[in-house]
C-alpha cells in the first residue's frame, strides 16, 4: 500500500474506534516517537564521544566566542 491509502485506512479506523482502541493507536504512536527519538540521541552520543576523542587527541579544535566570530566575520567578507 501506498502511504496516501494507508492514511486514508488508518482514519476510516480512528473515525470508528472505540476509547480502548484510540488508547492503543496513542500508546502506539507514542512508543514509536520516542524509539525514533532515542535513536537520534545515541547517534549524537556517538558523534559527541568521536569529536571528544579527536579533541584530546588534538585532531579537533575549540574556539573561543571571539575567535569563532572573527573567523565567521573574515569569511563572509571573502564571499562578498
Amino acid at each position: 500500500m501506498q502511504t496516501v491509502s494507508l492514511r486514508e485506512k488508518v482514519v476510516e479506523i480512528i473515525e470508528n474506534a472505540d476509547e480502548p482502541l484510540l488508547l492503543q493507536i496513542i500508546n502506539l504512536a507514542t512508543e514509536y516517537e520516542r524509539q525514533e527519538m532515542s535513536g537520534e540521541d545515541e547517534l549524537n552520543l556517538l558523534e559527541l564521544k568521536r569529536i571528544t576523542q579527536l579533541r584530546k587527541k588534538g585532531g579537533s579544535k575549540s574556539y573561543s566566542w571571539p575567535e569563532a566570530k572573527a573567523i565567521i566575520i573574515s569569511r563572509r567578507k571573502l564571499r562578498e
